[in-house]
């Protein structure tokens, strides 16, 4: 027994609008997902542990959390740890990190390493969860430049 041809004609339309329906969705998330990843970070870090560092300015020697800093640019970018963000109970605790030891300068596809130095701050070492806050701006070739210094985080 065959089905009328208009019965037939109506399920291939409804097919095809439940795959429109999936593809046109389909590019939506798409599209979404494209614009929330923003741009590039230009930089890359990796934590490699707690290690033993020189505070080449001092000679104090102190261990603490060092991270791998790799430039992603083909700029000459200053990285500096910024700030420490400290969990208690259920908030985050910002608080000012004082580097003793001045940014670090990576040179376009280069990489370094920063130790931490929680024995110079004046906070106590933290005991529970604790985040990083990176400052990476463009080196400035002259003085005078670095009122126009912009961040790149």
């Amino acid at each position: 027994m065959q089905r009328p041809l208009n019965i037939i004609c109506e399920m291939r339309r409804n097919r095809l609008i439940v795959v429109a329906v999936a593809l046109t969705g389909s590019l939506v998330v798409g599209v979404v997902l494209l614009a929330l990843r923003g741009r590039p970070c230009p930089i890359e870090i990796r934590f490699l542990g707690n290690m033993m560092s020189t505070n080449y300015r001092t000679g104090i020697t102190f261990t603490g959390p060092t991270f791998w800093i790799s430039n992603r640019t083909a700029r000459v970018l200053a990285v500096t740890p910024w700030a420490v963000e400290l969990k208690d109970a259920a908030r985050w605790t910002k608080r000012d990190y004082r580097d003793l030891t001045g940014p670090i300068c990576l040179g376009p596809s280069a990489a370094g390493t920063q130790t931490i130095d929680f024995s110079s701050q004046l906070f106590p070492l933290p005991t529970n969860m604790w985040r990083l806050e990176i400052n990476v701006a463009e080196k400035l070739s002259r003085p005078d430049d670095n009122r126009s210094a912009q961040p790149l985080l």
